[in-house]
């Protein structure tokens, strides 16, 4: 299955929402105390130099794993009021995604259900949540290949992407999995796609989802890699590389 860029991503949609995050971007900034250096080495990362600034932000690169990470960034609290509200993220929901959702469907939702599905044979007798869920597509798309008799919920802080979730019949925790509330049983199996590089605390994130899992569970995902193809031959130009949305 071979698919272009442009087939998922509207040219010129994209721009626009580049515009529209770029000011979303620039008041954040111009905040008062609404950035903050953060300590990589907690992490587990080694010392940095500054590789680049994008956006008004700058680029650093761990020098022993290459990991590239904003530093400063801005807080959780800013970075969560962003996601659930900004003019930027209500674009992507509705003039960016919903356009292309059947061929991202098709291309992206439906063979990463199918691989989930062959790497944990016993989803049915597991309780499983899917961190940033957006539109649920994943969460249907499995549903689908195990005749609706999941135990599943989406995990999302988006209020028009709850919303939808919400409309499909989804059971739907509308936070940030680091202000989850109202958790009485624990998770089998937590998925997050597309997600890691988007948050502010990576190991905040990842002892969240250590707690929320019973002693036996899994935690499955995918994000950016800065030796992935485009991003080594691109580098600061990539469109994979923008603040205040992919910061790791």
């Amino acid at each position: 299955m071979t698919f272009k860029e442009k087939d998922i991503r509207d040219p010129d949609v994209l721009k626009h929402y580049f515009v529209l995050l770029e000011k979303d971007s620039a008041k954040i900034l111009a905040s008062d105390n609404s950035i903050e250096r953060i300590d990589q080495k907690k992490w587990g990362l080694g010392a940095a130099v500054v590789e680049f600034e994008k956006g008004g932000y700058n680029y650093e690169k761990c020098i022993e794993t290459d990991t590239l990470f904003v530093n400063p960034r801005p807080k959780f609290e800013v970075l969560m009021k962003f996601y659930s509200s900004s003019e930027s993220s209500t674009y992507w929901v509705h003039d960016f995604f919903l356009p292309k959702i059947d061929i991202r469907r098709e291309m992206i939702f439906r063979p990463r259900a199918e691989y989930v599905q062959e790497k944990f044979e016993n989803l049915t007798e597991m309780r499983i949540g899917d961190i940033g869920a957006g539109f649920g597509l994943f969460i249907t798309e499995l549903q689908k290949l195990n005749k609706s008799n999941l135990n599943i919920e989406a995990i999302e802080p988006s209020e028009d992407m709850a919303a939808i979730c919400r409309g499909k019949g989804i059971v739907i925790n509308e936070n940030m999995l680091e202000n989850l509330v109202g958790v009485t049983e624990k998770y089998d199996l937590l998925t997050s796609f597309e997600l890691f590089e988007h948050l502010h605390d990576p190991l905040v994130f990842l002892k969240d989802c250590f707690e929320l899992l019973n002693p036996s569970g899994y935690v499955y995902l995918t994000t950016l890699n800065s030796h992935g193809f485009d991003i080594q031959v691109l580098w600061e130009k990539s469109n994979s590389i923008f603040s205040p949305h992919h910061l790791n």
